[in-house]
This record gives structure tokens, C-alpha cells and sequence, in this order.
């Protein structure tokens, strides 16, 4: 199944999760700022293709390693083919990601535990 909402001024997305059959989805030049809008996209469980370039949140640091690392059933994002080293490098950065965050709440903890 296939949904094309291209040029609609979407700026959030509810509910595209509980669509069990649609594959691919266009969302190219809308109004998509943050990962948070795409949030229902990631517990996508049957999503092939998904275009949401020409979007603002297509400019942040990593777009599309989070896009991949978030959404594990993707061949295609953007149009152009996801290739395995992608799907590599997408890992590498949410790993890497991951350790961040977890040292900036030890770190959090270990400065309230002083005061």
C-alpha cells in the first residue's frame, strides 16, 4: 500500500503506525521539523520506501542514519537505495549516541549527589 501526502504542509504525523500494509509513504516538501513529528514512523513495522526530503528536519546532524537506525525495514529512503554500509554507519552513530546520553546522566547524578 502506498500514501503520498507530498506538498500538504504536514507538520506532524499521528497514527501512520496502525496502518499494517502501507510500504511506502511520501512526505517530500512538507513542514516535518523534528525526529519527534516522524516519532509514529519509527514503530512502523511494515515501511519499504519513505521520502520526507525537502522537510526541515531533513538538514539535522545524522538525518539520515537516524532515519535508518530508527526504521530497521527501510530499502529506501529519500529514493535513493539503503545500502548495508549505510545501515553500518546508522548503528555506529546511534551506539555512539546512546553512550553520550548515558554519560551525561552519570554526570547529572554524580553533581546532585554532591550537593
Amino acid at each position: 500500500t502506498e500514501l503520498n501526502l507530498r506538498r500538504n504542509q504536514v507538520e506532524y504525523l499521528s497514527s501512520i503506525d496502525t496502518l499494517p500494509c502501507l510500504q511506502r509513504l511520501f512526505l517530500s516538501n512538507n513542514n516535518l521539523k523534528t525526529f519527534e513529528s516522524l516519532d509514529c514512523l519509527f514503530r512502523s513495522k511494515s515501511l519499504t520506501e519513505l521520502a520526507i526530503d525537502a522537510n526541515p528536519v531533513a538538514n539535522e546532524m545524522y538525518y539520515r542514519q537516524v532515519v535508518l537506525d530508527s526504521i530497521k525495514t527501510l530499502r529506501h529512503l529519500d529514493l535513493k537505495r539503503v545500502t548495508d554500509e549505510e545501515r553500518r554507519q546508522a548503528w555506529i552513530v546511534a551506539r555512539k549516541e546512546e553512550e553520550r546520553a548515558a554519560e551525561e546522566l552519570r554526570r547529572e547524578q554524580a553533581t546532585g549527589e554532591r550537593l
